[in-house]
């Protein structure tokens, strides 16, 4: 180990700096998500385990900041006419709040960031309204957006000057840095994803990027956590179609338009899609793909026909799509042949990999094993959703292998007697995997392995 890691190691011990950056950072610099963090790592100083701090320029100057606060704190009480036990102990206490340190050189540098992203998100929404013959495809849900946007820009691109604001930037900060960094002037077709964590953040996308056609996959259950209601959840979303232009097109399926609530769109048009994934009524090929991914490709189709993809060009890049990396792709993993669900996951997207990963392996002759580490962010009526993920694991997988997150005991009381064992993380899952479980006699359905601060 470096002697700068390891110093750096035994000053968070000491000052647990590093550890409320990396938290702030996981979720977006957001305090109050701090906050809710620290009854679980407030004595946790598990610094091993944090690998992943960016050193971005948001995190250095946050850092900067905390600890000139927290530097001038100490001078001033070692400085103060109080005992020196007192100092001590003052300084004792100064050293394990060094979270509150953070927190504040957070909020006291939040006018600063907080202007240069309007700056930023103003400057991005110029140049995306100078663009007069662009048109602009949003996407929003609570889960299969990225997938969408990713079928999307595969039907349009080869008839289309298309971009798609790649991976998962979809926040307004990171929307409005895309388009002033990377958006040419030949586009034609922009395909965004727009995501949020509180209501509001969806308008503040559709402001940078108004769409000419606004589609909802689904509102299911990510996020409830953060949201607190479906109702709430709902709301954000339905910031996607108020959002878009007034003579945009709205699309959805009928589930998810009666979860919206069924909301007047105020002029625009609305197209509900059907239940089977064809193109102008022809019917077009789904057999490698999930049930959600099909879900998404319906979408798809919708938004091709809106911009007038020819129906060969549609029917022939069908049969070739794959979904994203790490959404429900079937692809070679560690050696097995696998379904990759690893990238995120909710109740229902996990339904659907399990299923993906029953027809492999009923396609293959061989045993479903499964790896998970369970679902996060659940809302205050989703507690049991972890409980009823062993329950379906039991029913459809071979053997189970959970990792030790938070939720591990309830998936294992759903699994209850069925085959399943508890390991520390996927690492020690990796390291006994072919050995207990031969990738000759078994697939491997993947899911999330979950963020640290999960175990």
């Amino acid at each position: 180990m470096a002697l700068s890691e390891r110093l750096r190691r035994i000053a968070n011990a000491i000052v647990p700096f590093w550890d409320a950056l990396y938290i702030l950072q996981l979720e977006e610099y957001r305090v109050g998500r701090l906050a809710k963090w620290l009854p679980r790592f407030f004595f946790r100083r598990n610094v091993a385990r944090r690998q992943q701090l960016r050193y971005t320029q948001r995190a250095k100057t946050i850092f900067a900041a905390s600890l000139f606060l927290w530097v001038l704190a100490a001078v001033v009480v070692a400085t103060s006419a109080l005992p020196l036990v007192v100092r001590v102990g003052l300084i004792g206490v100064l050293c394990t709040f060094g979270h509150a340190f953070v927190a504040a050189g957070t909020w006291a540098l939040w006018p600063v960031h907080h202007v240069a992203a309007l700056r930023a998100m103003r400057r991005a929404a110029s140049v995306v309204a100078s663009r007069k013959e662009m048109r602009v495809v949003a996407v929003a849900g609570s889960y299969g957006k990225t997938t969408t946007k990713q079928f999307v820009y595969d039907l349009a691109r080869h008839v289309l000057p298309t971009q798609m604001v790649p991976g998962t930037i979809n926040t307004p900060r990171g929307i409005a840095a895309w388009i002033l960094k990377d958006l040419r002037p030949s586009t034609e077709l922009l395909v965004v994803e727009m995501d949020a964590y509180q209501v509001g953040e969806i308008a503040r996308s559709c402001k940078i990027a108004p769409p000419d056609i606004a589609v909802i996959t689904n509102v299911g259950d990510q996020h409830l956590e953060r949201f607190g209601s479906v109702d709430r959840l709902a709301s954000a979303l339905r910031e996607t179609i108020f959002g878009s232009k007034p003579t945009a097109t709205v699309v959805f399926d009928e589930e998810t338009y009666s979860r919206l609530g069924r909301p007047d769109p105020g002029g625009r048009t609305v197209r509900l899609v059907g239940c089977a994934p064809a193109y102008r009524s022809v019917l077009v090929a789904t057999k490698h793909l999930s049930d959600s991914s099909v879900a998404n490709l319906r979408l798809a189709l919708a938004v091709a026909n809106l911009v007038g993809v020819p129906e060969r060009f549609v029917l022939d890049s069908c049969a070739k799509l794959e979904p994203p990396e790490r959404r429900q792709r079937h692809a070679a993993l560690y050696g097995y042949d696998a379904i990759d669900d690893s990238y995120n996951v909710s109740f229902m997207t996990a339904r659907a990999g399990i299923r993906a990963g029953r027809s492999l392996a009923s396609s293959t002759g061989k045993k479903l094993l499964v790896v998970t580490a369970g679902i996060p962010e659940l809302g205050p009526h989703e507690r049991d959703k972890n409980r009823l993920l062993g329950t379906m694991l039991r029913g459809q997988a071979d053997y189970t292998v959970v990792l030790h997150s938070l939720f591990a005991r309830e998936i294992k009381a759903g699994i209850g007697s069925g085959p399943h064992r508890v390991v520390a993380d996927l690492a020690a899952f990796l390291a006994m995997a072919h050995g207990s479980f031969p990738p000759s006699e078994w697939v491997l359905l993947l899911q999330p392995e979950l963020h640290d601060l999960y175990y």
